[in-house]
């Protein structure tokens, strides 16, 4: 029989041969057949043979090699007779001491329980003896029920969760009798808290401060069982009003019809024409009544407000009448038009053809129509609209009401709005005025508190040399209020109060009698007080609809739109905006003035023809395109364009710095 060994070494593979095969060295043949070297250890394999000379039968040693091992387990099994053993018998723990060398009981609680020994909390394995006093805690916790309540949706809405976590009772489980054991629980008992009632959970919405929708059915289902983000409660949602509505019958002057509100419901319709007429009885407006919004309300009880509908009054004027509370109908037959939220309807006066000599100029308190051209040196005066269906040569018009060319103006005068350009004109200078004086009082301040000028200089004297060197403008501005005051209140009442003080105090040498400079205050007051005088007699703005004009001057207390060709030195003026619709449009030469807007297609010309595009200090300039020596005054602050260039915006930004945004061509 051939056996291999293995070992680091060929000394211990022969050892342990002779010792397994119960011999001698000299009674083995053996042969090397394997032999591994590595760096850090070495490995070799021999085949041993018996020699046969050697008298051992091999079945001997077998059998010696058996009985080796019987007596090995034996030995184990007569030691472990002697190990310490425990056992878990109805929640009791028994426990046998060890015998001679036998090793003791070991024990080892679990994760829901706490062994003391001999009143000492182990923690793992441990060794037990029939002496140790053993005491058992389970981990037990008292029932409990959570309940959580949550608002969501700016408190519209309430949910709620409840949890009901139960008191368990745990007891030893039973185990076999071993010398190792692992303690492990068995669950006895499980006892729930009580559930939460219908009026608990509304006792805990009241705390939350919750009242209001409250799911009576949902309440219910979180009495039964736990629950996870059930809705509880429910707030109702405002129901906004439906405005009422102008339903207008004719057709109007304008391709889209925007109607804004003020706070009180009232549509301004501003001044709107129609390009129609009506017959008695016709229906001119109707108002469509909206419908009431209703408030709602969150879980707490708070109102949530709704916007109300907007009542519209209808308003009439002459020509028009009410029929019922949401219908106005015509009285006489011709032009309706809106002004202020008022409907009326203005008598037409038609001229089939040219106004000229055979016609003489034309005066009409209500609607003018010309079909035909308006010729040089002719006049008209309307009291509403003025619709020219050709050209205006070398003429003037004057209307109250919008203004409608779909011809040229040539060389002529158009005035929309009527006395109302006066008055704005007016206005325009007092705010000057006002300005002036303000700094000349300030400027008189400072030199008196620095004594700039001498402690002998009168207050008089230090005025009028401001005016001769600092507010050179101050005699300029005094004229042009005098004169358009005297136009506007041509009736031959009285000298005006405040033209009597300018005469008085601001021109040629009057200022040297002024013996105390907060004199200056009274005509400041006194511009105040007509300034209020005019906005009250302001009528409505007027706006001013044209194709091209040419050397003419158009001023309008509305909008002024440029359709067509556009314009060639000319003056607009607008107390609104000025807007020029054609991209093929130009404004080449002459002054374009407005309050708030001005938009343009194209300005100036490629040899530098000399524009003026102006706007206060809260307006914008948007060009296209324009042209060097262009001229951009915003505020009062200009802005010379010195190369072509695109997409212009001129503004005035927050700190008063006046800014032009453009790309050069």
């Amino acid at each position: 029989m051939e056996t291999k060994y293995t070992s680091s070494n060929l000394k211990k593979c022969i050892e342990k041969a002779c010792k397994e095969l119960k011999t001698t060295e000299e009674c083995l043949n053996y042969k090397v057949i394997e032999e591994k070297k590595g760096f850090f250890s070495k490995k070799i394999t021999i085949k041993v043979q018996l020699k046969k000379e050697n008298n051992i039968d091999t079945n001997e040693i077998n059998e010696s090699k058996k009985d080796s091992e019987q007596k090995e387990e034996n030995k184990i099994s007569k030691l472990k007779d002697k190990d310490g053993t425990i056992k878990v018998e109805e929640n009791k723990i028994i426990v046998k001491n060890p015998k001679e060398e036998g090793n003791p009981a070991i024990v080892t609680p679990s994760d829901k329980m706490k062994i003391l020994i001999d009143g000492e909390e182990i923690k793992s394995k441990t060794a037990i003896y029939e002496e140790n006093e053993v005491e058992i805690e389970f981990e037990e916790e008292e029932a409990k029920r959570h309940l959580d309540i949550t608002l969501k949706d700016n408190n519209m809405k309430a949910f709620i969760s409840i949890k009901y976590e139960p008191k368990i009772t745990y007891k030893l489980e039973n185990s076999e009798e071993v010398n190792k054991l692992i303690l492990k629980e068995k669950i006895v008992e499980k006892v729930y808290p009580p559930k939460y009632t219908s009026s608990e959970i509304k006792g805990e919405l009241g705390k939350k401060g919750i009242i209001y929708g409250i799911i009576d059915k949902n309440i219910q289902i979180c009495e039964k069982n736990n629950c996870d983000d059930i809705l509880i409660a429910e707030g109702s949602e405002a129901v906004e009003g439906i405005n009422d509505k102008i339903d207008i019958k004719f057709k109007t002057d304008r391709e889209s019809l925007k109607l804004q509100e003020d706070k009180e419901g009232n549509v301004d319709f501003k001044s709107i024409g129609s390009i129609e007429s009506v017959k008695i009885g016709d229906v001119i407006a109707e108002r469509v009544p909206g419908k009431a919004g209703k408030d709602g309300k969150d879980v707490k009880g708070k109102i949530k407000k709704h916007t109300p509908c907007k009542k519209l009054i209808l308003k009439t004027g002459q020509g028009v009448t009410l029929k019922g509370e949401n219908t106005i109908i015509a009285t006489i037959e011709g032009k309706p038009c809106i002004k202020s939220n008022v409907f009326y309807v203005y008598k037409v006066h038609e001229i089939k053809g040219d106004v000229d000599l055979n016609t003489g100029n034309i005066k009409f308190i209500g609607d003018v129509i010309v079909f035909g051209t308006v010729k040089e040196g002719m006049k008209i005066e309307a009291g509403n609209s003025i619709d020219i269906q050709k050209n205006v040569e070398r003429s003037k018009l004057k209307s109250k009401g919008n203004i409608n060319i779909k011809g040229n103006i040539i060389a002529s005068e158009v005035n929309g709005g009527g006395e109302d350009i006066i008055k704005l004109k007016v206005l325009e200078n007092l705010a000057q005025l006002k300005k002036i004086l303000l700094s000349l009082m300030k400027a008189v301040e400072e030199i008196k508190r620095f004594n700039i000028l001498g402690e002998d200089k009168k207050d008089g004297e230090i005025i009028k040399a401001l005016i001769e060197n600092k507010f050179k403008t101050l005699t300029k501005t005094c004229i042009s209020l005098m004169t358009n005051i005297n136009i506007e209140r041509r009736n031959g009442d009285k000298e005006n109060e405040l033209v009597g003080f300018i005469r008085k105090k601001l021109l040629g040498i009057s200022p040297v009698n002024i013996k105390y400079y907060g004199e200056l205050d009274e005509i400041v007051k006194a511009c105040e007080e007509e300034e209020d005088y005019y906005k009250q007699n302001l009528n409505l703005p007027v706006n001013i609809n044209l194709s091209y004009c040419q050397d003419s001057t158009v001023e309008s207390t509305g909008n002024i739109y440029v359709t067509g060709k556009g314009e060639y030195v000319s003056t607009l003026v607008s107390n609104d905006s000025i807007y020029f619709s054609n991209k093929e449009s130009v404004a080449r030469g002459g002054c374009i003035k407005a309050k708030n807007e001005i938009k343009c297609s194209k300005v100036g010309s490629s040899a530098g023809v000399s524009t003026r595009i102006e706007v206060s200090r809260k307006g914008h300039i948007y060009t296209d395109l324009a042209y060097q020596n262009t001229l951009f005054v915003v505020g009062g602050m200009e802005y010379l364009l010195e190369a072509p260039s695109k997409d212009i915006h001129a503004y005035l930004n927050s700190k008063g710095e006046l800014f032009v945004d453009k790309f050069k061509l």
